[in-house]
This record gives C-alpha cells, sequence and structure tokens, in this order.
C-alpha cells in the first residue's frame, strides 16, 4: 500500500456525490492523488450545460469550503461547512459569517446551509 501511495502521481476523479435538481446537475468530487488534491464542486446547467466548478464560496467577505450533503425539494440543496476549516477560522472570520448567516455559528458544531442555485 505504502508503494501505492508513494508513486501515486497523476491526479484521478474519484469519491465523487451526483446530485439532481430540476435545472441543474451538482457533482462534488476529488480530484488528485493520495498525496494531493482538492475537493471541488461542479454545477452543470441541463438546458446548456454550461459549467461552473469552483473550491470554494464567499460568504460575505468569508472564504469558506462547502461540501455536498444532498438535496431538498425541487432546486433546494444542502451544504455544510468543512469541519476542519471552520475549526480554524478566526474569530472575526466568525463573527463576519454569524453576521451574514444571521446565525450565531458554534466552531463545534455542524452547520447545514441550504441553498437554491442561481
Amino acid at each position: 500500500m505504502f508503494d501505492l501511495i508513494q508513486n501515486d502521481e497523476n491526479k484521478k476523479v474519484h469519491s465523487f456525490l451526483l446530485e439532481e435538481t430540476t435545472k441543474h446537475y451538482v457533482l462534488s468530487y476529488f480530484l488528485g492523488s493520495f498525496r494531493n488534491g482538492d475537493f471541488l464542486k461542479s454545477i452543470i446547467e441541463k438546458s446548456t450545460g454550461e459549467t461552473k466548478t469552483f473550491r470554494t464560496v464567499k460568504i460575505g467577505d468569508v472564504e469558506v469550503d462547502l461540501f455536498l450533503i444532498g438535496k431538498g425539494r425541487g432546486d433546494e440543496l444542502i451544504f455544510t461547512i468543512n469541519q476542519e476549516k471552520l475549526e480554524r477560522m478566526s474569530d472575526s472570520q466568525i463573527q463576519a459569517l454569524s453576521k451574514k448567516l444571521k446565525t450565531p455559528i458554534d466552531q463545534n458544531s455542524p452547520l447545514l446551509l441550504f441553498c437554491t442555485l442561481k
């Protein structure tokens, strides 16, 4: 197993989740080797095929890393903020995020975000 990890330099897509809404396909996946890589999200508009890929999103002035959890009704998607990165945020970032989301944020508790795509 160590040799496999040691020699794995080619980027591969794995560990992905696909959700379909009425207007979009939403992919969440890991692109990379065992040692390097990024979690990416891609939104594909069904009618045009237009694709947007991103690592993080900005909520107010705070950049956050989201994980796709699933979907709600219609075009509603459910995300959570990457807990490891949430725990490392500064107090000012937490305050700014809390203000923007209009809810107090506890860095030790998961936060679910219910969103619709625009």
